[in-house]
C-alpha cells in the first residue's frame, strides 16, 4: 500500500487516539510530516540506550499521586516539549506535546489499543516507553523503560526490577 493510501486509512483511527492520549483534539495540521517524521524515527537512534532502567508498575499506579509526583520529576529534569508514539504513529505522524506532565494518565488500559506508548525530548536526549501489559497471574502491569541523559535511572515506583 503506498504511503498516502496507508496514511488516509489508520488517520482516521489515529486521530482520535492520540487526542485521547494527549487530553486535547488533536488535528491532522498538528502532526509532523510525514518525512519529518522519518527523519525523526532516524534521529531517535541516537539517543543514549545503553543506560536503560526498566521496571513494572502495577496500572493503577498510573493514577496515583506517587506516579504524577515521577512523572514530574522527569519534567524537571527535562523540560522540554515530547513527542508522543503510538499505534499508527509511523504512518500518521508524530504529535509534540508541550511537556511530558500534560499526557493522560487517567488513559483506560482498553485505550492504549497497540499497548504500548513512547516519549522522545524534542531535543532527543531522553526516552520513557510505557508498555501496557497482562502479567501471568492476569494482573494489568505496565513496564516503563527510561532512558538518556537526563533522566533518572532509578525509580522509587518498582514493583519488580528488571535489568
Amino acid at each position: 500500500m503506498s504511503e498516502k493510501l496507508t496514511y488516509k486509512f489508520f488517520i482516521k483511527k489515529y486521530l482520535p487516539l492520540i487526542s485521547t492520549l494527549c487530553n486535547k483534539e488533536i488535528t491532522e495540521d498538528e502532526l509532523v510530516s510525514l518525512e519529518e517524521n522519518k527523519n525523526l524515527f532516524s534521529a531517535f537512534k541516537d539517543i543514549p540506550y545503553n543506560n536503560i532502567y526498566k521496571f513494572i508498575i502495577g496500572y493503577e499506579l498510573l493514577k496515583t499521586n506517587e506516579f504524577n509526583d515521577y512523572i514530574k520529576s522527569l519534567h524537571q529534569l527535562n523540560a522540554n516539549p515530547v513527542y508522543v508514539s503510538c499505534e499508527y504513529t509511523r504512518e500518521c505522524g508524530l504529535y509534540l506535546l508541550d511537556s511530558i506532565f500534560n499526557f493522560n494518565y487517567n488513559v483506560k488500559f482498553e485505550q492504549v489499543t497497540g499497548g504500548v506508548i513512547g516519549f522522545i525530548t524534542q531535543n532527543i536526549e531522553n526516552a520513557l516507553l510505557l508498555d501496557f501489559d497482562i502479567d501471568e497471574l492476569g494482573n494489568k502491569i505496565i513496564e516503563i523503560s527510561v532512558s538518556g541523559l537526563k533522566w533518572p535511572t532509578r525509580s522509587c515506583l518498582c514493583k519488580r526490577e528488571e535489568f
